[in-house]
């Protein structure tokens, strides 16, 4: 079955439950953690001090086979000093969802469970991270 999908460059052909279906081959991740260390998909790393919400990946085509998502983190003020600040809250936006991870919440990840069709959310935690 996968020799007649047909996967586009970059994908490869995965069988799930008899049928046939293409699938990303790269995986990539970014990273925000501590008093704020990002890492960007091409494993740049940067620090810095802001205290803003920042976009850290964002679905930008125009492809209706891919579902649209967000990444957010969000730096907060550490103990009033405007020249340090920590990342207090990431977000991950996709199929209708909001995935929220909250500083302090430790192994605890908030799930908005808003309608989104006939879409399916694969979401789990392990080992500190999150998958979508």
């Amino acid at each position: 079955p996968c020799k007649a999908l047909g996967c586009r460059p970059r994908e490869r052909c995965k069988l799930e439950d008899g049928q046939a279906r293409c699938v990303p081959s790269l995986v990539a991740s970014c990273w925000a953690w501590g008093d704020p260390h990002y890492r960007t998909f091409d494993k740049r790393d940067f620090d810095f001090e802001g205290t803003c919400t920042y976009t850290m990946a964002q679905f930008c085509g125009n492809d209706p086979t891919l579902a649209p998502f967000k990444v957010e983190g969000k730096n907060q003020i550490r103990n009033g000093v405007k020249s340090i600040s920590y990342i207090s809250l990431a977000n991950i936006e996709v199929y209708g969802h909001r995935v929220s991870i909250h500083w302090r919440e430790v192994g605890k990840v908030r799930v908005s469970w808003a309608e989104f069709g006939s879409k399916a959310a694969k979401i789990w935690a392990k080992m500190g991270r999150v998958w979508v």
